[in-house]
């Protein structure tokens, strides 16, 4: 089985969490942790489970505006 987990973080604390989860998942399946700006390029061909994680930013979910304040993770 395989496990793909995309996330997007703005100041890292949503990626330390996905990278918990993948050290957690990997006892059990192959795991592939993602950034969310890069599922395009990869793709989710296999996959089997689906895990995905984003911050909230100024009071609902990332968006360009709201990037442009953040460091980029």
């Amino acid at each position: 089985m395989r496990a793909t987990l995309v996330y997007e973080s703005m100041f890292g604390n949503t990626r330390r969490v996905a990278e918990v989860i993948a050290d957690a998942l990997r006892g059990v399946m192959e795991v592939q942790l993602l950034r969310a700006d890069t599922v395009r390029d990869v793709g989710l061909e296999g996959t089997d489970l689906l895990v995905v994680g984003a911050p909230t930013h100024v009071w609902g979910m990332p968006r360009p505006r709201t990037r442009k304040g953040a460091p980029n993770y």
